[in-house]
């Protein structure tokens, strides 16, 4: 479980996951922070997805 955390957390996984996010939704998207707990999942906190005209969604978490 520490390991997923730290994996997580790393920049390059950060990265990864903020550019394929983007790729998906063919607009930026910035995430955070990242972790994993066994009773809430993995949390992203301080999600934004900017718009054309500004932030068009931005979220404190999400828990999955």
């Amino acid at each position: 479980m520490m390991n997923l955390n730290r994996w997580l957390q790393s920049p390059g996984t950060h990265a990864m996951l903020e550019t394929r996010l983007s790729e998906a939704l063919h607009l930026p998207v910035k995430v955070g922070t990242l972790s994993f707990s066994a009773w809430r999942g993995i949390t992203a906190k301080d999600i934004r997805v900017a718009g054309t005209d500004g932030t068009l969604f931005e979220a404190a978490g999400i828990s999955v």
